[in-house]
């Protein structure tokens, strides 16, 4: 029986076209084009072209620089901790809302407006599916952005909080132009894909002290942050009703510590970031300090009981 993989054919089809087509898309992204038009198809029923596709290879500083914040940039992560981004512009977030509400691409462009987490939860699952079916159906080299498997791990408050998140390691950054909804509107997705971490894993054979070391570096700690710290007495707590106040010195909100176990650091001062409070370290110490003990009240003398000041023959 002869055998039915055309792959190959494919391959020698694709390798012989020019190397650019007449849609923008080059020769190298036409498989990565169709698996993305066919994604759109099948998972949405969404008319989706791809008209160009441009990959860049950038460093994190360089990105920081020149980089236009996409509306909804949904952080991608690897089974390996590496961190990415895919970036969706207002049409393509509105086009991915309508399809999945009202089941087809209105004919007018929307409006440009603040994304929300409501907007993140709609367009992870295009986007988780995108990597998928990437991984099953692309042939992938160690040179493609696709060749490692991410998934949708909610979104990036903004460009800074991007910019704190990436390794700094060469990132590939893909920027994909959509035709949406067969020419009523155009579209981008941009992928920011890490192409190697910044710290290399320990080599096996360095022992187990580097490979425990690496491990206890990577594992989650719990922080509290303590604004003031102040003795109150128990009859002061005990007089308490709601609306009462607890008056804080001007200096608590910029000499914030952090603290975990028995270790603190800081000072920090207290601030906003997308909408969320945020911590920014304001100095420097020399090392993690001791926290020190809870504050008490001091505990009166037994009237009583007076004091042995006589030593014993």
């Amino acid at each position: 029986m002869a055998s039915t993989d055309t792959s190959p054919v494919l391959r020698r089809m694709l390798a012989a076209a020019p190397a650019q087509s007449a849609s923008g898309v080059a020769a190298a992204f036409k498989p990565f084009a169709a698996m993305l038009e066919k994604l759109a198809d099948r998972s949405l029923s969404m008319p989706l072209g791809v008209t160009s596709v441009q990959q860049a290879t950038l460093s994190r500083d360089a990105l920081m620089q020149g980089f236009e914040a996409p509306v909804v940039m949904l952080r991608l992560r690897a089974p390996d901790g590496a961190i990415g981004m895919a970036g969706i512009c207002p049409q393509l977030r509105a086009a991915l809302i309508e399809v999945q509400t009202t089941g087809k691409i209105a004919s007018t462009a929307v409006s440009d407006r603040p994304a929300t987490d409501a907007d993140a939860a709609i367009c992870e699952g295009f986007v988780c599916d995108f990597f998928t079916q990437a991984q099953s159906v692309l042939d992938k080299s160690t040179s493609d952005p696709w060749a490692k498997q991410f998934t949708t791990d909610g979104r990036f408050a903004g460009l800074r909080a991007l910019g704190l998140a990436l390794d700094d390691s060469p990132l590939a950054h893909l920027t994909v132009h959509l035709d949406l909804g067969q020419g009523a509107r155009q579209g981008v997705l941009r992928l920011l894909i890490p192409q190697a971490r910044g710290r290399a894993p320990a080599a096996p054979n360095a022992g187990w002290k580097t490979a425990l070391n690496d491990a206890v570096q990577d594992a989650p700690v719990p922080l509290t942050a303590v604004l003031h710290r102040r003795v109150v007495p128990l009859s002061d707590i005990e007089g308490m009703s709601v609306g009462d106040l607890l008056t804080l010195p001007r200096s608590a909100a910029s000499s914030i510590t952090l603290e975990s176990s028995d270790t603190r650091t800081g000072p920090f001062k207290l601030g906003q970031i997308g909408g969320q409070k945020a911590l920014r370290r304001v100095a420097d110490i020399p090392d993690p300090q001791p926290v020190p003990p809870e504050p008490r009240l001091a505990e009166p003398a037994d009237p009583g009981v007076a004091p042995d000041n006589h030593d014993t023959v």
